[in-house]
């Protein structure tokens, strides 16, 4: 081969190498920006969780003088593990609860708190839905963003492109991913820090969002617990509810 040959060759060769790490830098900001704008999706999604359905969950757990019934009602829906509730119920409990859901016309203050109770957690319910739903349509973007992470990181050769780059034109691109010195010598386990990592498409906060069992499954044993906390406590239960009116 002709020297002249021979550099075009090399030109070409570099060409080639050029545009693959281009395109492997390039793609790879593009799923770092579609990562974190799904974290952010996923956050807001915990946060509504957190303040549509789950701060219900916690007033309705106020509702009751006995700590242990709090929690039992807790274990009834499947949320044993809820922290954060007032477990001294006060007019002010009452009136918020009050305040959140409208109440059937009733004319004993046992009616009144039962169905308080059982209102509550409809609303709830109806909430968890909405946020559920949202949840499953992130998680499917979750996994086509997955599929696609996997993709890119079998479509390229990162020790070929970590043997280009110091002769990359445009370098300066990479510093915030490798830091000052490019050179792939210098820096340890390059190759993991530069290798994306999946999503994971569980919680990201505390609590997992599942579905809440629905009414009429847990009704006979919510009025059996608002039943024994009424019969318990009758006289500050009546007193709350006097001051949240």
């Amino acid at each position: 081969m002709s020297s002249q040959a021979g550099d075009i060759a090399a030109a070409l060769a570099y060409q080639v190498k050029k545009e693959i790490a281009e395109n492997y830098f390039g793609t790879r900001r593009e799923l770092e920006e579609e990562r974190e704008e799904l974290l952010d999706q996923g956050r807001k999604i915990q946060k509504a969780w957190d303040q549509e359905v789950l701060a219900v969950l916690r007033m309705m757990a106020g509702l009751f003088p006995d700590p242990e019934k709090g929690r039992a009602l807790l274990t009834l829906i499947g949320q044993e593990e809820l922290t954060g509730w007032n477990s001294e119920p006060s007019p002010r409990t009452f009136s918020e609860a009050t305040g959140a859901c409208r109440l059937p016309l009733t004319f004993t203050s046992r009616g009144k708190y039962r169905a308080l109770l059982e209102r509550l957690y409809l609303l709830a319910v109806e909430r968890s839905r909405k946020v559920l739903e949202k949840h499953g349509a992130w998680r499917k973007k979750i996994s086509l963003h997955n599929e696609e992470v996997v993709n890119f990181g079998a479509s390229f050769n990162l020790t070929e492109i970590l043997s280009f780059m110091k002769a990359l034109e445009g370098a300066d691109e990479l510093k915030g991913v490798l830091g000052e010195n490019l050179d792939p010598r210098a820096v340890p386990e390059l190759e993991q820090k530069l290798r994306m990592k999946v999503i994971p498409s569980g919680p990201q906060g505390a609590f997992a969002l599942k579905p809440l069992p629905e009414l009429q499954e847990i009704r006979e044993a919510l009025r059996n617990l608002a039943h024994r906390s009424f019969e318990e406590q009758s006289k500050e239960i009546r007193t709350c509810l006097r001051g949240g009116e």
